[in-house]
């Protein structure tokens, strides 16, 4: 089902009902998405359908502002909307006093949705209790979704010692439009809620996904190992990443690794190239074959417009012979040569924050690495490299594949290699901020430079803005809210 499509419960359009959600939030209350008229869904078909809406999975390109393998570009960077500026240069406030946060906003809008699902789906008319315990099992997927991304924008990086008394989220388990004065949790508590959602929606779940919007067996398996990584619970998630690989084969929608030298070129997936563009690879909403749950974003930045650039030292990165290359310029849209090895990103401007098995694949080899299996984590990151570049070039050292601690770095590598101005890096450095071996790994300033390649100004990031401040309106209307330093 396409996302336009519109269907009728008790004479309510579901389609006007979703968008509701984003128009009538409001500066005021940020739970202010009471439905026009009678019960969102009353018979479990609509429940279904409800899970087909792309409007709550929309996520922000900002975050790619964030990651240590971009730098800014003046004039353009000046150009760029403020709140973009400020997720740059590591401010406190990021929106003004009455401006809403758009990823807060989407997000919670999503938790509205999946919390109506999750707790009236079992009571609704003409579906039999293993449908709805299905569609209820999908929903428990997306809130984790929704919850982990909170988890990742307004609390610190995790560490066990410290996280039963860290601040956590707001705790959104109703679909209460007239909830308020909100409190927050702790950090395990919101990680342990997160897991059991999956723990508990992985038996109801279908062995095979029904499209990429939906999730089956594979999203979770995926996702909950996804949040051990991130949890630094290396050896928790391996079995799960390695697993949820293994499905890979037996799903029905087709998923596997782009072969890059096919794809890119005539007839490919990637193809045509467009020299002001790049390669086309916008396609992810209906048949990308790496995307495994897509919650995605759009990113100018990726396709138009160059307030943030690729760094010298990503570029760097990228061997002669790296296919991923092909998503990167030298040229900007001006036509301007960018300088000192620095090069626009581009070919990607719709891009999937939910899950990618290139993802996994980096995730399952750093977890066999870091557990001493060099052998194991060496033929999972071949396996990937294998699909980006020639197959002699895609061979791990020798000197590095006998270390361990210099393979971690390699495939911390990888992962800058095959998601740089995705936000994904943004996680990552969250992640090894408070890993003692790797911290070094995060780089703690980001340069703006002007056209002739000459730093102009140079902005740090403090350890505390690896945690996003709550917007204002948001704190304003819960007094009671803690907010970040």
């Amino acid at each position: 089902m396409k996302a336009s499509t519109k269907f009728k419960t008790k004479g309510i359009s579901l389609t006007l009902l979703i968008g509701s959600l984003f128009l009538n939030s409001c500066k005021d209350d940020f739970l202010n998405l009471e439905p026009k008229g009678r019960s969102i869904a009353e018979i479990t078909e609509d429940f279904d359908l409800l899970l087909n809406s792309t409007q709550p999975l929309i996520f922000l390109n900002s975050i790619a502002y964030l990651g240590d393998e971009v730098v800014a570009l003046d004039p353009y960077y000046s150009g760029a909307p403020l709140f973009n500026q400020r997720f740059f240069s590591y401010e406190d406030e990021i929106y003004l006093p009455d401006q809403e946060a758009f990823e807060f906003l989407n997000l919670s809008n999503g938790l509205y949705l999946y919390n109506k699902i999750i707790n009236e789906v079992m009571a609704s008319q003409g579906g039999t209790d293993q449908q709805k315990r299905s569609i209820r099992a999908e929903a428990l997927v997306g809130r984790a979704w929704a919850n982990f991304m909170m988890i990742n924008l307004y609390t610190k990086p995790y560490v066990r010692a410290t996280a039963a008394n860290d601040p956590g989220i707001i705790m959104l388990r109703e679909a209460n439009v007239n909830a308020g004065n909100f409190t927050r949790g702790k950090l395990q508590e919101a990680y342990d809620w997160v897991i059991n959602d999956l723990e508990t929606a992985l038996p109801d779940l279908p062995e095979q996904t029904s499209g990429r919007m939906r999730a089956g067996k594979i999203t979770a398996e995926a996702l909950l190992g996804k949040i051990y990584f991130m949890m630094a619970r290396y050896d928790e998630a391996l079995p799960l990443l390695s697993s949820s690989i293994a499905r890979v084969p037996n799903e029905k929608i087709p998923l596997g690794l782009y072969d890059f030298a096919k794809e890119l070129r005539s007839g490919g997936a990637f193809s045509p190239i467009n020299p002001l563009f790049g390669p086309n690879r916008n396609m992810i909403q209906n048949i990308d074959r790496e995307t495994i749950f897509l919650r995605f974003n759009r990113n100018g930045d990726y396709w138009i417009t160059s307030n943030i650039i690729l760094s010298k030292e990503t570029m760097a990165l990228l061997s002669a012979g790296d296919r991923r290359r092909a998503f990167t310029n030298r040229t900007i849209v001006t036509m301007d040569v960018l300088r000192d090895g620095m090069a626009r990103a581009f070919g990607k401007y719709t891009q999937n924050n939910g899950l990618n098995l290139s993802e996994i694949y980096l995730q399952l080899a750093e977890c066999q690495a870091r557990a001493g299996d060099l052998a194991a984590a060496v033929q999972t990151i071949e396996a990937l490299r294998v699909k980006r570049m020639p197959e002699a070039e895609a061979k791990v050292p020798a000197t590095i594949a006998a270390d361990r601690s210099a393979l971690v770095r390699f495939i911390l590598d990888e992962g800058i290699r095959e998601t740089f101005m995705t936000g994904y890096r943004w996680f990552e450095m969250r992640r090894l901020s408070v890993d003692d071996e790797f911290k070094d790994h995060v780089k703690m300033e980001h340069p703006v430079y002007d056209r002739a390649g000459k730093i102009v100004k140079t902005f740090t990031l403090r350890p505390e803005r690896f945690t996003l401040r709550y917007p204002q309106y948001i704190k304003n209307t819960n007094p009671g809210l803690e907010q970040n330093p």
